[in-house]
């Protein structure tokens, strides 16, 4: 077994090096320019597929999901409040965990 000093480990990298580091790896200030991204895709949702588009404010973080999976549409999103709708009827969601995960996923997504 060999044992190296305390001094001679490496420190980790700071939070700030870290961040740059995924800065630069995804793209640099190049994002700086754009507005929104858009995502489209396939989803299998209890067995049946379907399809879903995401599409995502960058500057706010506010974004609107839509699925479709056989007879079943779905769609839900977040301005500054997370919402989902049905049949043609909004609602807000309000449980406080679920309003911080919104919050958070919101700050991720247009990051």
């Amino acid at each position: 077994m060999l044992f190296a000093p305390l001094h001679a480990l490496a420190a980790p990298p700071s939070a700030a090096t870290l961040f740059a580091a995924e800065h630069k790896a995804v793209g640099g200030d190049t994002w700086q320019r754009v507005a929104g991204v858009r995502l489209d895709g396939v989803v299998t949702t209890g067995g049946a597929p379907g399809q879903f588009t995401v599409i995502t404010d960058r500057a706010r973080g506010w974004s609107r999901q839509d699925v479709h999976t056989g007879p079943q549409d779905s769609l839900s999103g977040f301005d500054g409040e997370p919402w989902v709708a049905q049949n043609g009827i909004v609602t807000t969601i309000d449980l406080p965990s679920l309003v911080s995960d919104a919050v958070t996923q919101a700050f991720a997504a247009r990051d």
